[in-house]
């Protein structure tokens, strides 16, 4: 008969056998179409095995679907998954992490978001306007009548303003950053002398050097300028392309347009620019845009 030292070392030789025959000390097999059963197995000593658990734990908990309340079923992906799936980078999940407006959990230094949170395919954002259009849907917010239009264009881009501004804060930034994309073309400078652009009649603050955006940002400028001016406003503001020290943010408007920097700029062209910007500036576009929308100053 056995000893009990001996019965312990079989029991011991059985466990290790059968995590290695399972591919690891994690393994699962799938019994329904939504349900998975994982069978663990002593974790092997040493650094190299350690890893592949976590690893393995990992990848377990980005493919598992746990049953939610109401008996449906919770369905959660990576955050490179839920960019591909709304056609936006990485950091502009993590950004609607932060900002609250998906379901996300941190598990083993991983973001794991709730697959019904994401805006479904019919409320995206939709393609950018040429920047004709655009300037004329920023001189609709403020009221002012777009120029260079025909009627059937003008009825369109009041359709899609009249559209935007019943739309919650977080979706309607989204809209009108994709709408607007085109607005003008976006240099990232550096200037010895950045807060001399402020008072420069060819360049218009904006964004975060607007005082509408309630933002103090120092020896940083930006906003638009004409195409005409931008040669003699980089010769006399020392712009040159930045390296790692940008203090300039220019978005420069096609020269066809006829659009002048003594033009003020638009509140909805601050409040994009904030978006543009960053999760915290973001949110103070969102704050911005929920005043105008809802009959507040501009």
């Amino acid at each position: 008969m056995r000893s009990r030292r001996s019965r312990r070392r079989s029991r011991q030789e059985r466990t290790r056998r059968g995590g290695a025959r399972a591919g690891g000390p994690l393994s699962g097999r799938s019994t329904g179409a939504t349900r998975t059963t994982w069978r663990w197995s002593a974790r092997p000593p040493g650094r190299t095995h350690t890893v592949r658990w976590r690893r393995e734990l990992a990848q377990a908990l980005l493919t598992v679907s746990l049953p939610q309340r109401n008996n449906t079923v919770m369905v959660r992906i990576s955050v490179p998954e839920a960019a591909a799936q709304q056609g936006v980078s990485s950091a502009r999940i993590r950004a609607m992490i932060d900002a609250g407006q998906l379901d996300a959990e941190m598990v083993a230094g991983r973001w794991l978001i709730e697959a019904g949170s994401l805006p479904s395919s019919s409320r995206r954002a939709g393609q950018p306007y040429s920047p004709r259009i655009a300037w004329a849907l920023l001189s609709l917010a403020e009221d002012r009548p777009p120029q260079r239009l025909s009627p059937d264009e003008l009825s369109r881009v009041r359709r899609r303003w009249r559209k935007v501004l019943g739309e919650q804060p977080g979706h309607a930034l989204e809209i009108l950053q994709s709408a607007l994309a085109r607005r003008g073309r976006t240099l990232r400078l550096s200037s010895p002398e950045a807060d001399g652009l402020l008072s420069d009649p060819r360049f218009a603050p904006s964004g975060r050097s607007d005082p509408r955006s309630g933002m103090n940002v120092r020896d940083f400028a930006e906003g638009y300028a004409d195409e005409q001016d931008l040669s003699d406003l980089e010769l006399d503001h020392f712009l040159v392309p930045a390296r790692g020290n940008e203090n300039v943010l220019l978005r420069v408007v096609p020269a066809d347009l006829e659009w002048r920097a003594r033009e003020a700029v638009s509140w909805l062209a601050v409040v994009v620019d904030l978006a543009d910007a960053g999760p915290r500036e973001r949110q103070q576009a969102a704050s911005l845009w929920t005043a105008r929308a809802n009959g507040g100053v501009r």
